[in-house]
């Protein structure tokens, strides 16, 4: 306006542009520094690093212009906006990557957090999730609750590392006879449970005779006695008020498995239900 009216020249008024830009660089500078150090807010850092280097090349600019050096005019603004870009651009990926890394980490220890370490079974934790899912949309629900017998006396005999194994082969053999219908989990130190939803019921006397054979088979190469016990309620579920029948039901046939196989066997058990 200035320069139409022939008051001043667009020129002559450039030092006025140029101490504006100053005085915002400055502004800027002074509340990234009071972010940083009065709210303890380190993601500043790398924001303030990336402006006072487009700074260093506005500043380089006016050292050039006012010395007379006309010819890199905007040369060094242009490559100070460059770098401000690409820094920020490379900040922003790094934080972009630690964003995934931490969701990566978050989503594998949920994951974790429902997994038993031993036998790689969905824990208690998980079963008890799943039982208050139980709601009146599954019609056929089959749980079963299973017992490893004699574990104490392998671990006092043959140590706990072959404890651990029969732990690991009794949930191997749940695992191969439900696991692809159901859930299964470890729910104690040699108690295991599988959930059973809709069409899949159908099938579980099936499964239950591929357990069977499975422990059998198993049993067959153990320099030890191997057996679990197994007992299981199925019903049409219809409200989760008769949960606790529902487990009390399956609990009480398991215990009854497994004083039949003690009374045919004795100590250890050589026949696996």
């Amino acid at each position: 306006l200035l320069q139409l009216t022939g008051i001043a020249d667009f020129y002559e008024l450039l030092w006025i542009t140029h101490i504006s830009l100053l005085v915002t660089a400055v502004f800027m500078a002074a509340s990234l520094t009071f972010e940083y150090k009065y709210y303890d807010n380190p993601e500043v850092l790398p924001f303030a690093k990336s402006i006072f280097l487009m700074v260093a090349f506005f500043i380089a600019e006016l050292i050039a212009f006012y010395f007379g050096d006309f010819y890199p005019t905007s040369t060094f603004i242009r490559i100070g906006i460059v770098l401000f870009i690409v820094s920020l651009g490379i900040h922003t990926l790094k934080r972009l990557r630690k964003a995934i890394d931490n969701s990566r980490k978050a989503s594998i220890m949920e994951k974790l957090a429902y997994i038993d370490i031993l036998t790689g079974a969905l824990n208690r934790t998980a079963y008890d999730r799943d039982l208050e899912g139980l709601g009146p949309e599954d019609e056929k629900v089959v749980i079963a609750i299973l017992d490893v017998n004699d574990l104490k006396i392998i671990n006092d005999r043959y140590g706990h590392s072959a404890g651990d194994e029969t732990i690991r082969l009794a949930y191997k053999c749940i695992n191969e006879a439900f696991g692809d219908y159901g859930s299964c989990y470890r729910i104690g130190g040699d108690e295991f449970a599988c959930i059973i939803r809709g069409e899949s019921v159908d099938i579980f006397p099936q499964r239950l005779e591929l357990f069977r054979r499975l422990v059998e088979e198993t049993a067959a190469e153990m320099e030890y006695q191997f057996g679990v016990a197994i007992g299981y309620a199925h019903s049409e579920y219809e409200n989760h008020q008769d949960i606790m029948s529902f487990l009390s039901h399956a609990d009480a046939m398991m215990y009854t498995c497994k004083r039949k196989q003690k009374k045919v066997s004795g100590e250890f058990n050589h026949d696996a239900e």
